[in-house]
């Protein structure tokens, strides 16, 4: 099989009133090549940053790198999230490289995990977070990086996505299956995932609505089997709603706009 390595170039279009208004910031981090997985603009809108192969702090209005150095990661970021206070950024990893940054202090604070974490999340009021482990672990964390919780159910493949509920104590899981958590970590639910599919169909993403009331999960597909790709919605107690078929490429990534209007 070829690899294929790009030079990374990251751009931002500014909006003007819901449309484009006509010019682009581009910029690429001090050697910084290879793919971009994850970006998290801050609460306030005053920060970004991004993670991949490289994983840079940079300023929302200059562009420029932000701090006297990029984010310590020495192995690839799968996600990065901002605390709902602006004031930590979390990061996970699956080379075992998982980290808590203080942007007031500069600190880092690693969160040890035993295979490395594809996925994080913070609770609605920033005092907990959740990471999603490659080992197939769900953990639980305080904000200031001391493990509270960790739950890995039996057979359970390794996570790839994870997100805390904004209004209530849930945390949904995605892998293989979807499962559902209390705020303590403790199992609730376990959903089969698209057991009418031909072959073996691995989710990729999970995003609650702002409103706490659903879910939206995406997935990879299965070419061998031409199961098409779909985002499927689910109920805060674990009820199907609604499925989309996308077909073309993985839906790697969802995000739901601010009003919970758009997907």
């Amino acid at each position: 099989m070829r690899r294929h390595f790009f030079s990374t170039l990251l751009l931002l279009f500014a909006l003007d009133h819901g449309g484009l208004a006509g010019q682009t910031g581009a910029m690429s981090g001090p050697g910084a090549k290879g793919i971009l997985w994850s970006v998290d603009w801050s609460p306030d809108g005053g920060s970004f940053g991004v993670g991949g192969d490289w994983a840079r702090l940079f300023d929302g209005q200059t562009l420029e790198v932000r701090g006297l150095r990029p984010l310590e990661q020495s192995g690839r970021v799968s996600k990065l999230r901002w605390s709902p206070d602006g004031k930590q950024l979390a990061v996970s990893g699956p080379d075992e490289v998982t980290a808590l940054y203080d942007i007031v202090t500069g600190g880092k604070t690693e969160l040890p995990t035993a295979e490395g974490t594809r996925g994080i999340t913070w609770n609605a009021s920033g005092q907990k977070l959740a990471t999603a482990g490659s080992d197939g672990a769900l953990q639980i964390w305080s904000a200031s990086g001391e493990l509270l919780n960790t739950t890995k159910p039996k057979k359970a493949k390794s996570l790839t996505g994870v997100a805390w509920n904004p209004q209530a104590d849930i945390v949904v899981t995605v892998s293989e299956v979807i499962r559902l958590y209390d705020g303590s970590g403790t199992l609730t639910h376990e959903i089969a995932y698209r057991p009418a599919a031909k072959g073996p169909v691995l989710l990729l993403c999970v995003e609650w609505h702002p409103s706490g009331k659903f879910f939206v999960v995406g997935d990879y597909g299965n070419h061998d089997t031409d199961d098409q790709p779909e985002l499927q919605f689910w109920s805060r107690e674990g009820r199907w709603l609604k499925t989309i078929a996308v077909g073309g490429g993985p839906i790697r990534n969802v995000s739901w706009s601010p009003d919970g209007r758009f997907l």
